[in-house]
């Protein structure tokens, strides 16, 4: 028999992830860099929502609460939801992959945003055609 010691070999943190798995700094890296783009919907949803029932008191005579307020809340709404759903199906994966997945969310939520942008120009073309109407 032959005397074997074992050798202490010190811990990694890399060495502890399982391949294809990135750390956990590298995942906040990207969760952080991208969800500006995200933080740029949401910006722009919170303007369309304080700026728009305005707009359409003084342009339309139209009332604040005949304004489309389901429509404008949605349009915070949708980059928040997309963001967090996306956050949970790319977090265990690697930092590459997380990047893909929130690209491909933040692509979902600016396609969504434009579409609601769109049904609220709808509205406003009936607004239009009311007021045109009264005159």
């Amino acid at each position: 028999m032959s005397d074997v010691t074992p050798i202490d070999i010190p811990a990694d943190d890399d060495a502890t992830t399982e391949p294809g798995q990135s750390s956990v700094g590298a995942r906040i890296t990207v969760a952080v860099l991208l969800g500006f783009f995200y933080a740029y919907l949401v910006w722009q949803g919170i303007g369309n929502l304080v700026n728009l029932p305005a707009y359409f008191l003084e342009r339309y005579g139209v009332a604040t609460a005949d304004a489309p307020w389901a429509i404008l809340v949605a349009g915070v709404a949708a980059p928040v939801l997309v963001f967090a759903a996306a956050m949970w199906a790319g977090w265990r994966r690697s930092a590459s992959m997380l990047a893909l997945v929130l690209t491909a969310g933040f692509g979902l939520s600016a396609l969504i945003s434009l579409d609601l942008l769109a049904i609220v120009k709808q509205v406003e073309v009936q607004m239009v055609i009311e007021f045109l109407g009264t005159l």
